[in-house]
């Protein structure tokens, strides 16, 4: 007798990778959504001409600041509950109602309100990809995800600020319409994303990997992840100006108009994505020198934004800038994620996220207190500062030892 009965071909773990591996993709494409807002920053401030300048720069820079305190709330409760999914759609909820509401906002500390309840939901959102990636992965699936998820993040850049800038051109209140774009990532978690079981990761990973134990000393706020800390924080302050400050220099240069700057800044998030594409290639060869790389390519492009006095040479240097920060987050993730307990890697993924947006929102004041300091009105003075620090990076990173345990764990052996 002949059985109809259907049989899965895809193994149950493969299965259950596959519907964890849309969900952070869904999660990651809204990690860089705050910039859709953005581009209508002039249009707002026209609107709302008695808000002084740095009340408006808020609505951009806001979220940042509320999320710090959100990413470490929510990388406390996953450590200690697990509860991905729950909190995947609060954040989501939070994040697709503070980004649309301004639309029908008629008052400036209306919209500032929600870009806080924004910034909230942006939080809780920010360590979950990171965490759920280092808990369920490992092996070279691992640097593979982490790279596809930072991929999918500059993706979701690249839109969401197309969309905002494109409906942000009919009035300054549509540019908050681009929120919308939420609702899939939103619907995919309902229905894909289930909260990982408290044992060990896929069983598709090479059974010897989950045996591996860090090298002694590497735990939570040790030296070690101090150091990565006091890294990511740092390299949060020296990516902004690139985004902050590139309409300003190209304005006032003569290199173009906005358009122009809207072009570098793509551009720029083109690089991203190609870096972080390309992270899981180099990780398996270069190991721990993809960070040395990481800050060649900063340093290379800060120099080419100091003397680009063209356009395309302006441009080329956004896009190597941008290869770099592509590599930034799944490179740190991945190598502070090896090192720490299982238990903490949750925790570990929204302290590293939360000094990184932490050094976001403090890099303009940081730049303008140094150049109020030493009378500096250089335009690109921020781009010389860039350019200081990732050389010292360069070779700081020269030195960096890729332990025995560290290369297991990346490329295992068959």
């Amino acid at each position: 007798m002949i059985d109809f009965k259907w049989h899965n071909p895809i193994p149950e773990a493969r299965n259950q990778d596959l519907l964890i591996g849309i969900s952070l993709l869904a999660l990651t494409f809204t990690s860089m959504a705050t910039g859709a807002s953005s581009p209508a920053l002039a249009s707002i401030g026209g609107a709302f001409p008695n808000a002084p300048s740095p009340l408006l720069s808020m609505i951009a820079t806001l979220p940042l600041l509320v999320s710090v305190p959100a990413s470490l709330i929510c990388g406390q409760i996953i450590s200690k509950t697990g509860k991905y999914r729950i909190m995947a759609i609060i954040g989501l909820c939070l994040m697709l109602f503070g980004g649309l509401a301004p639309f029908t906002s008629n008052r400036f500390e209306k919209i500032i309100a929600w870009r806080a309840l924004y910034g909230c939901g942006s939080g809780f959102i920010a360590p979950l990809a990171p965490a759920l990636t280092l808990t369920h992965f490992s092996g070279s699936r691992l640097s593979n995800q982490l790279s596809k998820n930072s991929a999918m993040s500059n993706i979701g850049g690249i839109i969401f600020q197309f969309i905002g800038g494109l409906l942000g051109s009919i009035g300054w209140r549509y540019c908050f319409l681009s929120y919308s774009l939420l609702i899939p990532s939103l619907v995919i978690i309902l229905i894909l994303l289930r909260d990982p079981p408290a044992s060990a990761p896929s069983p598709l990973i090479n059974p010897p990997v989950e045996q591996i134990k860090p090298v002694k000393g590497h735990k939570l706020f040790s030296v070690f992840f101090v150091s990565w800390s006091v890294f990511y924080f740092l390299y949060g302050v020296l990516i902004c100006p690139i985004i902050t400050d590139t309409s300003a220099v190209i304005l006032q240069s003569g290199l173009g108009d906005s358009t122009s700057a809207g072009l570098a800044l793509t551009v720029f998030t083109i690089g991203g994505f190609t870096g972080s594409f390309s992270f899981k290639y180099m990780v398996k060869r270069i190991y721990k020198q993809a960070m040395t790389l990481l800050a060649i390519l900063g340093f290379a492009g800060s120099v080419l934004l100091i003397f680009a006095y063209n356009l395309p040479i302006y441009v080329a240097g956004a896009f190597i800038f941008g290869a770099g920060f592509g590599i930034s987050l799944p490179a740190v993730v991945l190598f502070v994620g090896i090192s720490v307990k299982e238990s903490q890697k949750a925790v570990a993924a929204s302290i590293l996220l939360a000094l990184y947006s932490s050094g976001n929102f403090f890099s303009p004041l940081l730049v303008s207190w140094i150049k109020t300091i030493y009378g500096i009105t250089y335009i690109r003075f921020s781009y010389v500062l860039s350019a200081v620090c990732f050389a010292a990076l360069i070779i700081r990173f020269i030195f960096l030892k890729t332990y025995a345990y560290e290369r297991e764990i990346l490329c295992p052996k068959k």
